[in-house]
């Protein structure tokens, strides 16, 4: 059982993201502007992985599991690959705000 709320704040756009990590779980996050929209396409991409690999996630404690893997995908942006991802996913919107 869950509940959500939706609230546009200041800013004219928000960056959330809605990631199912199984069958039986979601996750729901709210990003703040920092990263910009870029970083939560990236986020939502890539974190349910990093969660759902994680040995207490499989173990079922969702807490340590979130605290490991955030601080563990964190340590991803410095990665090349990283970098890499990201100038693509500039470019797709680049391309995307082309077509309008």
């Amino acid at each position: 059982m869950y509940g959500a709320r939706s609230m546009l704040g200041w800013r004219l756009k928000q960056e959330d993201s809605h990631m199912d990590l199984d069958e039986e779980t979601s996750l729901f996050g709210m990003y703040d502007e920092h990263g910009g929209a870029i970083v939560v396409i990236y986020t939502s991409e890539k974190l349910p992985g990093f969660i759902k690999e994680n040995h207490q996630y499989k173990n079922g404690d969702h807490e340590k599991a979130l605290i490991s893997a955030f601080f563990k995908f964190d340590d991803t942006f410095t990665l090349k690959t990283t970098t890499a991802r990201l100038n693509e996913i500039i470019q797709s919107n680049k391309e995307d705000d082309s077509d309008e």
